[in-house]
C-alpha cells in the first residue's frame, strides 16, 4: 500500500509539471503570435493607413472636427466662433476678432485697452494685437491626430485578430495608449495596445507596444507656413498672405522653407458668413512626398476679418484730453487732423465723422490721395467763448462695415492773450500826463511809482493744465533789471505797482500806496526796500534810455507742451514826468498850497488855504517839461503869500525885527530831484531847510523892494494906515495930486507916520550922507541896500530946537541945516 501510494503521488506530481509545462508553451506562443502578427498590422496596415487619413482630415480644413469625423474628443464646429462653413467645407478660423463690447475704442491695443478714459493710442507702426490668434498650433495638430488614431486603432485590430488568430477563445481589448509627435523629419506614433485571450478557463493578458514612424515635412511646413505667419497676421498690420511677399528675397517675410515647398497658395474671400463679412480661406497645395507619401497634399484653414486699425488721434494730449485747440494762434488755432488707418486684411478704408461741434466749428474734408489716410479740417473761431472739452467720433470702416472708433476728446480751451503796457501813476487823475513827453513810447521816471499793466488768461479748462507768469524788466546799462515770478498772483487783469508794490505783488495800483515819507527817502529805500524791483541810476542827463519790460506767460500742458508767449513794453527812462495840476501848483513839501483863478483878472489867481494832497499829485515843479530833466539849482520852484512873520535867521538884514517888513517866501530846485521842491530836509518846525524869505519886488525890476506890510498879510505891527502897504522909510504921497504928504519912520521904517520933513540926529553924518547917496538917495534905497543900519531913534520928523545943526531933507538931498525952530512947510520930494 505504501509502494503504491507513493507510485500515485509521484504521478500525480510529474502530471502537474507536465500540464504547467504546456500552459507556459502555449502562453508563450500566444504572446509571440500577438506580437508576430500586431507588428505586421500596425506597420503596414492600420498605423500606416489611419494616420495618412487624419493627415488629410486636417489638412481639410485645419483642424479635425467632430461635427464630420464624428471622434470623440477632436473640435466641436461653432460658427464664426471657432470656424466657418463655406463651399460646403468647415474651416478652422486660426485668427478670430470679436469686438469689446465695453470698451469698443481699445482694439487693436495689447496693454492699457481699458483704462478709461484714455483707451489705446495705438499708432502704425506700434506692437498691436490685431485679432486673436485660435489654437492652429503643431501641439494642436498632434492632439488631432492623436484623438483620429486612438478611435481607428481597436476597429482596425480587433478585425486583424479575430481573422488571424487559430485559437479559439475569447478576445477581449483593454483602452489604448497612444502618442503623436510631430517631428523635425517624420511623425513618430508610440502604442500601447492592451489584449485579453481567454481559452477554455484560462485567461491570458498581453500588452502589445508598438514605435511607428512616418517620415514627413509636415513639421516644417507647419511651423514655417502657418503657425509663424499667423503671427505675423496677429501681430504685423503690413503682412500680406501672398506668394510674393514669402518668395521676394529682399521682403522682410520672406520664407525659404515657402521656396523649398513651392506650394501653390490660394488666398479666397468669404464674401458672407453667419455673423461677419470678408473672411479669408488660406489654402497651400504641395507636391507628393513633402507630406504624404506619394501623394500631393493640401491644407486649408480661415482668417476672420478684422477692422482697420485707427492710428490714435492726438495733438499734446494729457490724461483728460486728446487733442487740444487754443483758439487764435498760429499752431494751435484749428482742428487739423491728418486721420490714418491701416487694415490687417487690406480692405479699403473709409472715414467718417460725427461731433456737437458741427455749426459751431466749419469742418471741411480734403482728400489726400493715399488710400488710408484723410484730412479733416475745423475752423474754430478766434472769438471762440465757450471752451470745453467735445467729442469728435471719427471712424474708420472697411468694405465690409467693420470699423475702428475714437471718441476724440477736443479740448478747445480759451485763447491764450496777453499784454503788458506801463501807465503812468498820474494819468488817472491828470490823463493829459500820460504821454506829456510827446513820445513814441511812454515815460518811466526814476523818481516816481508807474504802474503795469498786465493781463493774462483765465484757467484753462483742463485740471491738469498750470500756469505762470514772469514780469522782467532789462535796459542797455542793465541798470536795475529784475524777474518778478507772477504765478502765486496772475489772475485775469492785474496791475501792478513799481518800485515796490503793497504787501501783495499785485497791488490795487493807487498812488496811496506812496506817501511822503517814502518820497523824501526814494534813493535810500531803492536799494533797501525787499520789494524795490528797480534802481533806476541809469537815466542820464535828460538823454534817458530805453528799457523792456516782458511779460512771459507759460501754459504747462501736463508737462509734455508748454506754449509761451510773451509780449514786451518799451519805456524811455527819464529823470522826471512834468506832472502840472493846477491847483497844486508846487512839489513837496509845499503840495498842500492852494491856488484859484481870479474871476476879476484874467491868467491873475489867488492863493486859498492849503489843502491836504498827496504830495505825488501835486505839479512837479523842479522837473523840465521839456527835456523830463531836473530842474538846476538856480531855478525857482515855490513862491508864497507875502508875509510880515518871517523867522529872523531868515533874513540878512542889519536890525531886522519882523512884522512890519513884507516878505515872499520861496525855494529852489535842487538840481536832483523833480518832484521836490528845494533840499527836501525839513527843519524842525517842519519846514524846508532851503526855504528862503525875499523882499517884495513891487517894481519889477528884479530887486527885492522893502515894503510895508498890511493887516490881510500878517503884518499887524503896522498901525498907521499911511504907512500899510507903502515903501519902508518911504514917502507917502497924495492919490489925487501924486504929491508927496510923508514919510514912514519907526521900527524898520513902517511903524509911524511923519509929515513933516526927514531929519538926520545920528552920529557920522558925512558917511551918513555917503552911504544915503551911494544907495540911490532914498532912505528906502538905503535901507534896502545894507549900507547903513537904520534906527528910528537916528531920524526926527520935523525940525525944532532940539535937532538945531542937524542935516535935513531938502530936494531929494540931505543938504539942508535945521535952525533950531520948528520948520513947516511942504514935505521935500526925494
Amino acid at each position: 500500500m505504501v509502494l503504491l501510494a507513493s507510485a500515485a503521488f509521484l504521478f500525480y506530481i510529474v502530471s502537474e509539471m507536465t500540464v504547467t509545462n504546456l500552459e507556459a508553451e502555449q502562453e508563450v506562443g500566444i504572446a509571440g503570435l500577438f506580437q508576430k502578427e500586431g507588428l505586421r498590422l500596425y506597420v503596414e496596415d492600420c498605423i500606416q493607413d489611419s494616420l495618412e487619413e487624419a493627415i488629410i482630415a486636417v489638412g481639410q480644413g485645419g483642424r479635425i472636427w467632430f461635427d464630420t469625423s464624428l471622434i470623440d474628443g477632436t473640435l466641436a464646429f461653432s460658427e464664426d466662433n471657432n470656424g466657418i462653413f463655406y463651399s460646403g467645407n468647415y474651416y478652422y478660423l486660426g485668427i478670430t476678432h470679436e469686438d469689446d463690447l465695453e470698451f469698443y475704442d481699445s482694439y487693436p491695443c495689447e496693454e492699457n485697452s481699458t483704462e478709461y478714459p484714455s483707451f489705446c493710442k495705438y499708432v502704425y507702426g506700434d506692437g498691436a494685437d490685431f485679432g486673436h490668434k485660435e489654437s492652429l498650433s503643431i501641439s494642436s495638430i498632434e492632439s488631432d491626430l492623436e484623438k483620429y488614431l486612438v478611435n481607428a486603432t481597436p476597429e482596425c485590430v480587433s478585425e486583424f485578430l479575430n481573422s488571424n488568430l487559430s485559437y479559439s477563445g475569447d478576445l477581449g481589448e483593454g483602452e489604448v495608449t497612444l502618442s503623436v509627435g510631430i517631428e523635425s523629419d517624420g511623425i513618430d506614433v508610440d502604442i500601447q495596445y492592451p489584449l485579453e485571450l481567454t481559452v477554455e478557463t484560462e485567461t491570458y493578458f498581453h500588452l502589445t507596444e508598438f514605435d511607428y514612424f512616418y517620415p514627413s515635412e509636415f513639421k516644417t511646413f507647419l511651423s514655417k507656413l502657418v503657425v509663424n505667419p499667423l503671427w505675423l497676421e496677429k501681430r504685423d498690420i503690413d503682412f500680406q498672405w501672398i506668394a510674393e511677399e514669402f518668395e521676394d528675397s529682399t521682403s522682410e517675410y520672406h520664407s525659404s522653407s515657402y521656396v523649398s515647398f513651392s506650394p501653390v497658395l490660394i488666398v479666397e474671400e468669404v464674401e458672407k458668413s453667419t455673423e461677419g463679412l470678408g473672411h479669408r480661406v488660406i489654402t497651400y497645395v504641395l507636391d507628393p512626398d513633402h507630406i504624404l507619401e506619394n501623394k500631393p497634399y493640401s491644407f486649408s484653414f480661415a482668417i476672420a476679418n478684422r477692422p482697420p486699425a485707427l492710428d490714435f488721434i492726438e495733438r499734446e494730449s494729457c490724461s483728460d484730453y486728446d487733442y487740444i485747440v487754443i483758439p487764435g494762434t498760429a499752431d494751435y488755432g484749428t482742428i487739423e487732423i491728418l486721420t490714418e488707418a491701416h487694415d490687417p486684411d487690406e480692405d479699403v478704408i473709409e472715414f467718417s465723422y460725427e461731433s456737437v461741434l458741427e455749426g459751431i466749428v466749419s469742418f471741411s474734408e480734403t482728400p489726400t490721395g493715399i488710400d488710408y489716410t484723410y484730412n479733416l479740417t475745423g475752423e474754430v473761431p478766434a472769438s471762440f467763448s465757450d471752451p470745453e472739452i467735445y467729442i469728435l467720433t471719427v471712424n474708420a470702416s472697411d468694405t465690409h462695415l467693420l470699423s475702428d472708433v475714437q471718441d476724440v476728446r477736443v479740448l478747445i480751451d480759451r485763447p491764450i492773450e496777453i499784454g503788458v503796457s506801463l501807465e503812468n501813476a498820474y494819468a488817472i487823475r491828470y490823463p493829459d500826463v500820460a504821454n506829456v513827453s510827446n513820445t513814441v513810447i511812454p515815460l518811466l521816471s526814476i523818481e516816481d511809482p508807474f504802474y503795469l499793466n498786465v493781463a493774462v488768461p483765465s484757467q484753462s479748462v483742463s485740471n491738469e493744465v498750470t500756469q505762470y507768469a514772469t514780469l522782467s524788466y532789462t535796459d542797455e546799462k542793465n541798470n536795475g533789471d529784475f524777474v518778478v515770478n507772477l504765478q502765486n498772483d496772475v489772475s485775469d487783469e492785474n496791475c501792478f505797482s513799481f518800485p515796490w508794490p503793497s504787501e501783495t505783488v499785485a497791488s490795487t495800483c493807487s498812488i496811496e500806496d506812496y506817501n511822503s515819507d517814502q518820497l523824501l527817502m526814494w534813493s535810500s529805500l531803492l536799494q533797501t526796500e525787499p520789494n524795490s524791483h528797480m534802481n533806476y541810476s541809469g537815466a542820464e542827463g535828460g538823454s534817458g534810455i530805453t528799457g523792456t519790460f516782458v511779460l512771459d506767460f507759460t501754459t504747462d500742458y501736463c508737462s509734455n507742451f508748454a506754449p509761451t508767449q510773451d509780449e514786451t513794453q518799451e519805456v524811455k527812462v527819464v529823470e522826471c514826468i512834468p506832472v502840472v495840476n493846477e491847483t497844486h501848483p508846487y512839489a513837496y513839501p509845499y503840495h498842500e498850497v492852494t491856488k484859484e483863478a481870479d474871476e476879476d483878472v484874467p491868467e491873475e489867481y489867488y492863493f486859498v488855504e492849503n489843502e491836504e494832497i498827496n504830495p505825488y499829485y501835486a505839479t512837479h515843479s523842479c522837473c523840465n517839461p521839456e527835456t523830463n530833466t531836473y530842474l538846476s539849482e538856480e531855478t525857482e520852484c515855490y513862491r508864497g503869500l507875502k508875509t510880515c512873520e518871517v523867522p529872523a535867521d531868515k533874513v540878512d538884514i542889519e536890525g531886522f525885527v519882523q512884522g512890519y517888513i513884507e516878505f515872499e517866501p520861496t525855494d529852489h530846485c535842487s538840481g536832483i530831484r523833480g518832484n521836490v521842491c528845494g533840499s527836501g530836509v525839513l527843519d524842525n518846525n517842519g519846514e524846508s531847510e532851503s526855504k528862503k524869505y525875499e523882499l517884495v519886488d513891487s517894481d519889477g525890476d528884479g530887486f527885492g523892494d522893502m515894503k510895508c506890510g498890511t493887516p490881510g498879510i500878517e503884518c499887524t505891527l503896522v498901525y498907521d494906515p499911511e504907512c500899510q502897504g507903502n515903501d519902508a522909510w518911504g514917502y507917502t504921497y497924495n492919490p489925487d495930486t501924486g504929491i508927496a504928504n510923508g514919510w514912514c519912520r519907526g521900527t524898520m521904517g513902517c511903524s509911524a507916520y511923519c509929515p513933516e520933513i526927514v531929519v538926520y540926529v545920528g552920529e557920522e553924518d558925512v558917511a551918513f550922507k555917503e552911504a544915503f547917496n551911494g544907495a540911490g538917495g532914498t532912505l528906502n534905497k538905503l535901507a534896502e541896500s545894507g549900507l547903513w543900519e537904520m534906527k528910528d531913534s537916528d531920524f526926527n520928523c520935523g525940525c525944532n530946537e532940539q535937532n538945531q545943526g542937524n542935516i535935513c531933507m531938502t530936494s531929494s538931498f540931505f543938504d539942508g541945516v535945521c535952525q533950531g525952530q520948528e520948520e513947516h512947510g511942504s514935505i521935500v520930494e526925494y
